[in-house]
């Protein structure tokens, strides 16, 4: 499947048009702007009346090629500040932060001021969500320096009229025992932004297999096919405060039960649409994850539409699995019509700890002493579908 690269903060800038220029404002001093209460580093919440200065603390004294990120309501109305200067002058951008810092992103429009030190640059923010502030010395943002060149200080100019700190309560499907239930042909919308940047099934997630970046501010929705067949799942997302999003999907009984990961589906880049298509068995349980692409948040939308159908699902009374509860091995016979099994034995966090190709399985017998005590799934898959049973190790 093919995959994006991710194209850090200090390449996007290359070549880089100059959008305007300003006076450096020497008497701008950013020590006499106070701080915001409970200050944390970088700042996580959204400036507003009572927060509404960052300036000179640790994590604020800037590098080349560094970026910080900041959180900002619409319509607010911020100076961009640096000062302090040791033999360099940088230059200011304001980037649309759609993962972390160092992630993807645009520079918003008019965003942008050369190399000057004192310098500063103003700009009203388009959307309320998260920002990235770059500086560079050397006009080259392909590098990046370790020592410290100045301080950095951004201010909000309208405070008075920005009141709400936290303008976004955490959205519902923030965990899968919450995950939103998709019907065919409905577009959901959904912004990963203010959901949590850790998720209580992350560890289920990255040992089940999970092939995409590693999981952040996931959000989750939940999809049982009335048939088998192909699905396509189409995404997208704005070109402003949009994110690159992965869409992991996985099987499962319940929100409480092991995810069996199936694939990682690509989601749309900021400003360019994007479908991807798997195989789902009807009357199944499938949770599908939205993830930002190596650390990417911010605002999509997707639907699931029916393709084709006519996969036909096993059933897993055709397979017998004895004795259960087991100790040193187990006897597997198959009365279905199904040929060329695989069959995998998962553990209770959906690891595989054992993977064989059995063909034209009528019986076979597996040695299970390496396993330790607990419980696990067998899974049958063949052409003709999927099958999974629970088994306990004695």
């Amino acid at each position: 499947m093919k995959k994006f690269t991710l194209i850090t903060l200090f390449t996007l800038f290359i070549g880089l048009e100059v959008y305007s220029q300003c006076t450096p404002m020497s008497t701008y001093t950013p020590s006499a702007w106070g701080e915001p209460a409970a200050p944390t580093v970088p700042y996580t919440g959204y400036m507003c009346i009572g927060h509404d200065t960052l300036t000179t603390r640790t994590g604020w004294d800037y590098y080349d090629g560094d970026g910080y990120f900041i959180n900002l309501i619409a319509g607010s109305d911020v100076t961009f500040f640096i000062d302090g200067c040791t033999g360099f002058a940088a230059s200011l951008t304001i980037v649309d932060s759609t993962g972390a810092a160092g992630g993807l992103g645009t520079v918003i429009p008019g965003a942008y001021v050369a190399a000057a030190c004192p310098n500063n640059l103003n700009f009203i923010a388009p959307y309320t969500g998260r920002y990235n502030l770059v500086f560079d010395a050397d006009g080259n943002c392909s590098n990046f320096g370790s020592t410290a060149i100045g301080i950095a200080a951004i201010k909000l100019n309208n405070a008075a009229s920005i009141t709400n700190c936290t303008p976004f309560p955490a959205p519902v499907n923030d965990s899968i025992c919450n995950a939103i239930p998709v019907t065919l042909g409905t577009i959901y919308s959904g912004n990963s932004t203010y959901a949590s940047a850790t998720d209580e099934r992350d560890a289920d997630v990255v040992n089940g297999g999970f092939a995409c970046s590693a999981p952040n501010n996931t959000l989750w929705y939940s999809f049982t096919p009335a048939a088998s067949g192909d699905f396509e799942f189409v995404s997208d997302a704005p070109l402003v405060g949009g994110a690159q999003i992965w869409l992991g999907v996985f099987e499962s009984t319940s929100c409480t039960d092991p995810l069996f990961y199936l694939e990682c589906l690509e989601g749309a880049i900021p400003g360019t649409p994007w479908a991807d298509t798997i195989a789902l068995l009807g009357g199944t349980n499938y949770y599908v994850m939205v993830d930002g692409f190596s650390g990417a948040i911010g605002a999509y939308s997707f639907a699931v539409n029916a393709l084709t159908t006519g996969i036909n699902e096993i059933n897993a009374k055709d397979f017998s699995v004895y004795p259960n509860p087991f100790s040193d091995a187990i006897t597997i016979k198959n009365s279905s019509i199904a040929q060329n099994i695989n069959v995998e034995i998962l553990n209770m966090v959906g690891q595989v700890v054992f993977k064989e190709q059995m063909n034209n399985l009528v019986s076979s017998n597996i040695d299970t002493k390496s396993l330790a005590k607990g419980v696990y799934f067998i899974r049958f898959i063949s052409n003709e579908g999927i099958a999974t049973k629970k088994l306990v190790k004695q």
